[in-house]
This record gives structure tokens, sequence and C-alpha cells, in this order.
């Protein structure tokens, strides 16, 4: 049969598809968003007033405090989201009912690990964000003392910096107002806090409403996507093109809105820039996928395929000179190594002693896109399944783009794994025996020895300073002159809470640890060259200069 005869047709009814995302949402929201708002009733309870008005005075949370929090996350994570991720996954897969789709031998395993990653890291930081923020704006309040301010924070706690900053301001008001009304300090004090925890247990309702909502929505888009895909790949239905559905209410943005109908192959982007809904928080749109090709049946390999004796691939053009010894690429997409490879050689132009530090360039299958390992056989730059194609590759980064160094594309991944590539180096260089390099590279022990002295302050000028402090702040700093700014740093310094605001500048994913932050200083730098954060430029040049001794 023929392409062009091929009829187009459904994977399931567009109001079938709205109809189950609905149910599904409906039925496991209530009990995920009782359990996240328990979470921060917990922790509200678990810290004193004391331990408040010592983090107002010091201007920080103490490590203890934020390590509590971050394990209270990950338990509400791994005990209570990660299942009903998986119960989202396997109902959004179930749309596609012809394939043999097995979520946990799929994608399900690396989304909920990346997924509840972001989020613990995420949440944590966000709750120490909206303290600090409303420690900044207590100066403008004149009423505020220490301790009812430390009396105003507890309630708050598990919601975002906007949402505490405008409970303070609540809070705030509401005591001005019962103070001109003739009410003494404390009960003017006692009745604003009242009002103002009123106000919070409705924030915190709409914020787990916004989270529950939200995760649930992505997890079921990304299961109905990976069945889909593995429909497709196992010959169960052809090439599909997706259409964007809003729920068609009242209540759709205009940003969905906009795109309602909207249809693109299954594996580009939406013209909003996402590749699956949700495209905000609390989206309920969803995506219908439609067949626009015949199915390909797979075909297994000869038997005479299966005697020959494997032969080593041909080194591709833009690897000559390289040096690289056992090289693995079939089943890639030329674009796209050939686009990551060409950033990674811009690292290496400055200091061609770097090319052939490389071992083994190997396709591998795995989920992530790309990765290093430095073990007996060498430094091996690793390739994943999103390698199979540029459109997909593309996709994928778009999708996360937010987590990197800004301005970066899916080329950029290359500067990134050079990061790791260097680090690696430089670890083989120290450590001769390879078990030894091997076990140093994944405990991150160099890397953050590295990190440390490259961001050392005695490094920084008092205008970088003011530069990165800005950065950090957005828009709560933008009243501020320089010399307020740098009085408020100097009068703050903490060793944890400087190296926050200066991997803040580099990207999200930098604060994952001290490997991605190398590697997220290389992609800044080799993509925003002078106008790279001022953190990144001193960690590469901090490499850089390693590498040369």
């Amino acid at each position: 049969m023929e392409a062009a005869s091929y009829r187009a047709r459904k994977v399931m009814a567009d109001s079938d598809i709205l109809i189950r995302l609905r149910s599904f949402l409906d039925a496991e929201e209530p009990q995920l968003m009782n359990w996240l708002v328990s979470v921060w009733n917990r922790q509200q309870n678990s810290i004193t007033y004391a331990e408040l008005r010592e983090a107002i005075l010091s201007g920080q949370l103490t490590v203890q405090q934020l390590e509590k929090w971050q394990r209270d996350y990950a338990k509400f994570v791994n005990e209570r989201l990660a299942p009903a991720w998986a119960r989202a996954f396997t109902a959004g897969a179930a749309n596609t009912d012809t394939a043999i789709y097995n979520p946990f031998t799929s994608a399900m395993g690396e989304f909920i690990q990346r997924r509840g990653a972001e989020l613990v890291t995420n949440m944590t930081a966000e709750q120490r964000n909206a303290i600090r923020a409303m420690t900044y704006h207590a100066a403008y309040h004149n009423n505020l003392s220490v301790d009812s301010l430390a009396r105003a924070i507890r309630p708050v706690i598990g919601l975002t910096r906007p949402q505490a900053t405008a409970n303070l301001n609540y809070y705030a008001g509401q005591l001005d107002a019962f103070l001109e009304a003739g009410m003494t300090q404390a009960r003017a004090e006692s009745r604003a806090r009242e009002a103002a925890a009123k106000y919070a247990g409705r924030q915190h309702r709409y914020r787990a409403q916004n989270i529950a909502r939200t995760e649930l929505a992505y997890a079921y888009n990304q299961g109905s996507y990976g069945g889909t895909r593995d429909a497709r790949l196992q010959g169960f239905i052809g090439d599909c093109a997706k259409t964007w559905l809003t729920a068609d209410d009242e209540r759709v943005c205009p940003t969905c809105g906009s795109i309602e109908g909207e249809t693109v192959n299954m594996d580009a982007m939406f013209s909003i820039g996402v590749l699956l809904p949700p495209a905000h928080p609390s989206c309920r749109c969803a995506v219908a996928y439609n067949q626009v090709a015949e199915p390909v049946i797979p075909q297994g390999p000869d038997i005479q395929d299966l005697a020959t004796e494997e032969t080593p691939e041909p080194t591709p053009e833009y690897l000559e000179g390289w040096g690289v010894d056992n090289i693995q690429l079939a089943g890639t997409d030329e674009t796209a190594v050939r686009g990551i490879l060409e950033e990674m050689d811009k690292v290496f132009d400055s200091s061609p002693e770097l090319r052939g530090i490389i071992d083994n360039i190997e396709y591998t299958g795995m989920g992530t896109p790309a990765g290093v390992e430095l073990d007996e056989r060498g430094i091996s730059l690793l390739l994943g399944s999103d390698f199979e194609d540029v459109d997909r590759l593309n996709s994928w980064y778009t999708y996360n783009q937010s987590s990197f160094a800004e301005g970066t594309t899916w080329r950029d991944i290359g500067s990134h794994e050079a990061g790791h590539v260097l680090t690696a180096e430089l670890i083989r260089r120290e450590y001769p025996d390879l078990r030894v390099a091997h076990e140093v590279f994944n405990n991150d022990t160099y890397a953050d020895q590295l990190v440390k002295a490259a961001l050392d302050e005695s490094r920084y000028t008092d205008a970088e300073r003011i530069k990165a402090f800005r950065k950090y702040l957005g828009p709560d700093g933008d009243s501020d002159t320089d010399e307020e700014l740098l009085g408020y740093y100097n009068r703050n310094k903490s060793e944890e809470r400087l190296m926050e605001l200066k991997l803040s500048g580099i990207s999200k994913y930098a604060k994952n640890n001290s490997s991605e932050t190398i590697a997220e200083a290389f992609s800044d730098v080799k993509r925003n060259r002078d106008n790279a954060d001022v953190s990144s430029l001193k960690i590469v040049e901090e490499v850089m200069t390693r590498l040369r001794q």
C-alpha cells in the first residue's frame, strides 16, 4: 500500500481523551493535596520561634533545617507522589491500547527519578527564598519587630516567594489597621496573625492543588506520549501527528486557547515552545494522536547477519584527528552527533593538546541524552536514545531549557559534556590508578574542591558581587542602589548562602552537584562568552588553568 493512499485515523476520540484526563485528575488530586498540606503543617510545627528569630537576624536558615525540609519533600515524593505519577503514566499510556507497553521498563522510571529530584530541590529552594524575601521586605514595614516577624513567617512555610511576600504585606496591612483603630501592640499583632494565618491556609490549598494537578497532568501526558511512541516502534500504528486539546471552557487561558487544534508531528514542539501539556501550572490540556502514515513492521536481523563478525565502524570525517580509539555511532542521527561534537571541539580549540583525551564515543540508547564515564577503559562519551533523531533531541532540550544556562540550545550539550570530559581528565592526571579515578569522578569530591576554589570570595570584586547579587534578587532588588546591595551582601555573608547565590547565576541545573556546576559553566561561557555569568567565567578559568599546569 502506498503511503499516499493511507487514511489517517485517530488513536482515540478527542472527547474521550479529555474525559479520561478529567476523571483521573478528579480522582487523584484531593488525596495528593491533603498529603502535601499535611507536610507543610508538620514543617510549620517542627520549627521553633527561636530558630526563626535566629534565621531573621543572620539572614539565613541553618543548613540542618534546609536538609530536614529536603528529607520531608523526598519522603513525600517517594511515598506519595511517585506512586501517583506511576498511576498517571499508566493511565495516559492506556489511551493507546494496541501497544505492548510496560511503563516500568520504558520511560517512567527515568521520569520519576528526574522529576522527583527536581521537585525536591525546587520546593526546598522556593521555601528558602520565600523566607529570605520576607526578611528582606520586612525592613519596609515599621511596625514589624524581629519577634513579630518570626511569628508571621511560621504559617507561610510551604508557600512560594510571591505568596509569602503577599501574606507578609497582608499581615502588615492588618497590623497597621488594628493599631490605627486603637488596639494595643500585642492585641493588634494577635489579630493580624489570625487573619494572615487564615489567608495562608487558603494559599496553601491553592498551591497544593496547583502542584497536584500540574504533576499528575505532566505524568499523564508523558505516559500517553510514551504509549503512542512504543506502539509506533512496535509496528501497531504508523507515524503520528498530535493535536492540542483544551478543556474548551471559560477557564482556558489565552496561551492554550491560541493553539487549540494546532497539529504538529508527535516529536515536534508546539508553537508555544512545549512538547506536551501542561503548558503552565494547573493546565488541563491534553493531546490527541492521529496516524498519518502506514505502520512499519519492525524487521529482525537475517541469520546470516547474526553470524557475521562485527566490523569496526569507520571514523566519521568530523572526528578525524580526535584520536578516539573506539567509535560506535550506529543508529544515531549524524546531524545530532555532529552538532554537539562541533560545540565540544570549540572547547578544545584553545588547547589543541586536549584533543585525544576522549577514548570512546558510543551510542548506548540510555534514557538521558548524554553522559561521561571514567573507568578502566578511559574517558567515554555516551550518547542516549534522543540522539536517534535531531528533532527529538531538540524537543527534549527545548522542553527542559529553563533548567540550563541562559541562551543555550541542544548543540550546547557538547560544551556541557566537554566540561565533564575535562573534569575527568584532571582527575585521571591526579589519580593514575583508574579504579581510584573512577571513584573520585563518581563521588564528586574533586569537583567539589574545584568549584569551591574557583568561587572563593577572595576572587570576587565588589562590582562582581553587586552584579551577582542583583541577578539573584531579580525584581526584588530593582529599587536598591549598588551601595545598598553591597551593604546587604556584606552583612549576610555565609559560605552556604553565598554559594547558593553564585550557582543560581549559572543555571538551575548547576545546583544539582559540583560536576554539573562545572559542565553548566562551560555551556554558559561557550554560548555567552564575555556576557556569561561571572561565576561561570571563574570556574572555566580554574579548569583551564589546572589543565595547563
